[in-house]
């Protein structure tokens, strides 16, 4: 029996992790009254109708514009450059499970349309409707290598977002090499000795 292909298999599977995270902004630094999200933040692309300017973040410290409460924890907040549309995908174009997020509109009541591709196929898509305070949006968007959210021309405020994402981790991955290594030279050691 070949047990090769099943070690293989046993180690590839242990090689990946599961990166669960909420992002809230708080590391970006806020100057005067807004900041762009820097490339590849938080191993994502965020961009949208404004490109690499759709998603702006304020902090509740300085003078976003915004009544009422900006933030939904921390100080810093994200929201739609012109209620222009948003687009998230991983920075290295792997899948993640976007799970919800904490929303409210921006000037007043609002209504988005979420949806989310796999391979350039709408899997999901969710309409959310908010008024200006925060509530949270459940998507359970899973499996997916893009989403995009339609403010359809109002500012939408949003913070906390919950992302999943499963990634190969490199001291994983050599272990994995190594067993491989290990598995194949005793198996090479045993058949030469039982002379086949």
């Amino acid at each position: 029996m070949r047990f090769g292909p099943l070690i293989f298999s046993a180690l590839t599977l242990v090689a990946h992790a599961v990166q669960a995270k909420t992002i809230g902004f708080e590391d970006v630094a806020v100057v005067s009254s807004s900041a762009l999200l820097p490339p590849d933040y938080q191993g994502f692309v965020w961009s949208g109708a404004y490109s690499d300017q759709s998603w702006i973040v304020s902090s509740s410290t300085s003078n976003s514009g915004f009544s009422g409460t900006v933030a939904h924890s921390g100080s810093n907040f994200a929201w739609s450059n012109g209620g222009g549309e948003l687009d998230l995908t991983a920075a290295d174009g792997g899948d993640f499970d976007f799970l919800g997020m904490w929303a409210r509109g921006g000037a007043g009541d609002i209504h988005f349309l979420a949806h989310a591709y796999r391979n350039g196929v709408e899997v999901y898509d969710q309409l959310v409707q908010h008024d200006m305070d925060y509530s949270q949006d459940t998507f359970g968007f899973l499996d997916v290598d893009r989403v995009v959210f339609d403010a359809q021309g109002a500012n939408m405020l949003i913070d906390d977002i919950d992302i999943v994402r499963t990634v190969a981790e490199p001291s994983s991955l050599a272990l994995m090499l190594g067993g491989a290594f290990a598995a194949g030279t005793i198996a090479r050691r045993r058949r030469t000795r039982a002379g086949i």
